[in-house]
């Protein structure tokens, strides 16, 4: 748990345990935090724990005041101890391994039934890593503890009427597997076995893997090869608008904390994160959405002012000294004021600096001037609109439709500048048959022709003398 939790968040983490867990408990009339492992979750307010003296026993997690632990938190990466514990913690000498866990898994359902309660199986248990894997998978393909199905020891099984013996698939099909499930991929040729599996009626049948009914499907060799793609196409659509509250609020809940740190005290007890830390605990996550455009720039702009100064505002007094920039310039007021908001953000707020859209605004404003001081003497602010993100009341006009404008423009002062030259050939130089009316030649107008010159027709001019 981080601190700062709420009571009602404690009281609750009880739910989320899985056999495995390593976790720090803190006792009211004790001095140091003790190590255990979660073994198996009996009810809503008690777990089998097992401790580094090799106890087992049930214990109340709920941190209720009355018996049982008052504190508890989660260990860090790699199962190393949270910086903050102020005080030592009393941890298990040897590696645990998964032969370890699994033998307290086991004996831990063994205790809760002495105890009179039902063992309950999680999907999951965590490793020695950390990691949480199916329980299955953990115990090499099927978990000891499942239930043995009816008939299996010899007697005679109620099955349903359409249930038959498997058999192998016709000369042009195969059995595919219907649904990713038991270690089998979507769409997997998987071979029945008539021990474990059961065919329900002639095209489908239940495949026993890894613990789990796989759904199977005879399908013919032609269709086969888009079948996987078919069965996606099929639940794609349901799988997108479906969803329950459960998800919805995991995902809230996962968006919520990718914002925050660990939170850190110094050695006199005091909130507060080393900038290093800050850097090494920061990350920025994928979000499904984000006002601003562009890459996320906070990570590298942290990482940047510790390597070269070690924090924020270190790095302020580097770049105004090189950029010859004294502290009453107002430039340097203005980043004075946002490095302190970074600084703050990370040492003191503990906050995940790079998953905040607030943080990248402050990062962007800071890079930009940084950009318009490229050249100190004449600094330019040509970029600044892109770094920040910002827009202006111009901005209003649509860019495809300023596009369309400027390509009609263009056709419009082609077709006018094609115009005047036209009349410029009918003014220097036509014809006296041919007339020129946007660039096509017209007939002459009708009418009564001119005489020809010498006389009456016939005649040559006057006689001779």
């Amino acid at each position: 748990m981080k601190a700062g939790t709420s009571d009602a968040a404690v009281v609750g983490c009880l739910k989320t345990l899985l056999p495995g867990r390593r976790i720090l408990v803190w006792y009211a009339n004790d001095n140091v935090w003790h190590e255990i492992i979660v073994g198996m979750v009996a009810t809503e307010s008690l777990a089998a724990i097992y401790t580094p003296d090799s106890d087992l026993y049930l214990e109340d997690l709920t941190c209720s005041g009355v018996d049982g632990p008052s504190r508890l938190r989660s260990l860090g990466p790699r199962m190393t101890l949270p910086r903050n514990l102020r005080a030592r913690a009393y941890r298990f000498r040897a590696a645990v391994t998964d032969d370890d866990i699994r033998k307290i898994i086991l004996d831990s359902a063994k205790l809760i039934e002495s105890e009179g309660h039902t063992v309950v199986l999680p999907d999951d248990v965590v490793d020695s890593k950390g990691a949480n894997v199916n329980i299955d998978t953990f115990f090499d393909g099927s978990c000891p503890l499942r239930v043995v199905p009816i008939g299996a020891a010899g007697s005679s099984p109620q099955t349903p009427k359409n249930a038959l013996v498997v058999r192998p698939a016709l000369g042009d099909s195969v059995w595919l597997a219907a649904e990713p499930l038991g270690g089998l991929l979507l769409g997997q040729e998987v071979s029945l076995n008539e021990e474990t599996d059961v065919q329900c009626g002639d095209r489908f049948a239940l495949a026993l893997r890894q613990g789990e009914y796989v759904k199977v499907e005879m399908v013919r060799i032609s269709d086969a090869a888009d079948y996987a793609e078919k069965r996606r196409q099929l639940f794609s659509g349901t799988a997108a608008s479906s969803g329950s509250s459960d998800d919805k609020a995991k995902k809230v809940e996962e968006d919520s904390e990718v914002r925050t740190l660990w939170v850190d005290f110094d050695e006199h007890g005091d909130r507060f994160k080393r900038w290093r830390d800050v850097v090494k605990e920061s990350y920025t996550p994928s979000f499904d959405e984000k006002p601003l455009e562009g890459p996320a720039t906070g990570l590298h702009l942290i990482k940047h002012a510790e390597r070269h100064g070690g924090d924020p505002r270190l790095w302020l007094q580097l770049w105004a000294r090189a950029k010859h920039i004294e502290v009453t310039d107002r430039v340097h007021h203005e980043l004075k004021v946002l490095t302190d908001c970074l600084y703050f953000a990370g040492t003191h707020d503990q906050l995940n600096i790079p998953a905040l859209v607030s943080m990248e605004i402050v990062c962007r404003r800071v890079q930009a001037i940084v950009d318009a001081y490229s050249h100190a003497s004449k600094p330019s602010w040509e970029n600044a609109k892109i770094f920040t993100g910002q827009g202006t009341p111009e901005d209003i006009v649509s860019p495809s439709f300023r596009t369309y404008a400027a390509k009609k423009n263009k056709d419009e002062l082609e077709l006018l500048q094609a115009r005047q030259k036209v009349r410029e050939l009918r003014v220097g130089g036509g014809s006296d048959d041919v007339d020129i009316v946007d660039g096509l030649p017209s007939k002459p107008p009708k009418g009564p022709k001119a005489k020809p010159k010498g006389g009456p027709k016939g005649g040559g001019g006057q006689a001779d003398s």
